[in-house]
C-alpha cells in the first residue's frame, strides 16, 4: 500500500492518494472498515483527515486504473506518429508524464528541423530516439512506486542517500543521483538509468572494499592489542612471582 499526499497551493489544503490492488479497496464497504483500515497501516493520516472526514470522503471517488502503456514504433509511413500519453502513458510516480510529453515535442521540432520538414526522414528517427527514453522513465516510475513503498523506510537505503550526495557534492559531473539527471538535465532518460546503474554498481563494490578493509584492519588492530595484553600479563606475572620471592634471597648472611 502507498499513501501520498499533495499540496494544494491554493487553498493550503492536502489531496489524499492511495495506491492499493482493487481487490483491497472491494475489502472497504463501510466507513468502520476504512478507520479500522488506516488505524492499522496508516494511523498518524488519521488525525491529520479527521474520523468523520476520513470516513466520508473516502466513498466521494471510486477506485481508478492506472494505465502505463509502451509500445514501438512511435509512427506510421510518414503520416502518422504518436506522442505524450498515446505512446508512452506511465504511472505517476515519477512526476515525468507531461515532461515526457513535453520532450517528445521538443525532440519533435528539433527533427523537423535537421532534416528540413521531411517527415519520411523524420518520422523514423523520431521513433529510434524517443521509444528507449519512453520506456526507461515508464520503467523508473514503477521502480519510484516500490521505493516510495518500501525503500524509504530501509536504513540502508537511507544511508546510500547520504552517499550518493556526498560523493555528488564532490564529485558533480561523475556521480549524479538518479532523480537529479532526470528531473533536472537534458540527459536522455535511458541514459540517465544506465549511468544510475553504473553508479550504484561503482559505489556498492567501493562500499564493499572500504567496509572489508575496515573489517581487517579492525582485526589486525584487535590482533595486537591482544598480543601486547598476553605481553602485559607475563610481566606482571613474572612481577608478582620476584616479589613473592624477594624475602627468600639465594644466598645467606650473618649479622655481627
Amino acid at each position: 500500500f502507498l499513501l501520498t499526499f499533495f499540496p494544494g497551493w491554493q487553498d493550503k489544503s492536502f489531496t489524499c492518494t492511495l495506491f492499493m490492488p482493487f481487490e483491497e479497496f472491494e475489502k472497504l464497504t463501510t466507513g468502520e472498515q476504512v478507520l479500522g483500515f488506516f488505524q492499522t497501516y496508516f494511523p498518524d493520516a488519521i488525525p491529520l483527515i479527521g474520523e468523520q472526514e476520513l470516513k466520508h470522503d473516502y466513498f466521494l471517488l471510486p477506485a481508478q486504473a492506472m494505465i502505463s502503456v509502451k509500445c514501438s514504433s512511435y509512427h506510421l509511413s510518414s503520416r502518422c506518429v504518436l506522442m505524450g500519453d498515446a505512446a508512452h502513458a506511465v504511472v505517476p510516480f515519477y512526476g515525468q508524464g507531461m515532461n515526457a510529453g513535453f520532450e517528445d515535442c521538443l525532440v519533435f521540432d528539433e527533427l523537423m528541423d535537421q532534416f528540413h520538414n521531411d517527415f519520411g526522414a523524420c518520422l523514423p528517427e523520431f521513433s529510434r530516439l524517443r521509444v528507449p527514453d519512453d520506456h526507461a522513465i515508464s520503467d523508473l516510475a514503477m521502480y519510484n512506486y516500490v521505493e516510495m513503498r518500501e525503500h524509504v523506510n530501509s536504513t540502508w537505503f537511507i544511508f546510500r542517500k547520504h552517499v550518493d550526495n556526498f560523493l555528488h557534492a564532490l564529485m558533480p559531473s561523475t556521480i549524479v543521483p538518479l532523480y537529479t539527471m532526470v528531473t533536472f538535465t537534458r540527459i536522455r532518460y535511458h541514459e540517465a538509468l544506465q549511468r544510475w546503474k553504473w553508479q550504484t554498481k561503482v559505489i556498492n563494490q567501493g562500499l564493499f572494499v572500504v567496509g572489508a578493509a575496515g573489517l581487517g584492519g579492525t582485526f589486525l588492530l584487535i590482533k595486537r592489542l591482544a598480543r601486547n595484553l598476553n605481553f602485559c600479563m607475563e610481566d606482571l606475572w613474572g612481577w608478582s612471582h620476584y616479589l613473592k620471592n624477594i624475602g627468600n634471597l639465594p644466598f645467606g648472611i650473618r649479622v655481627v
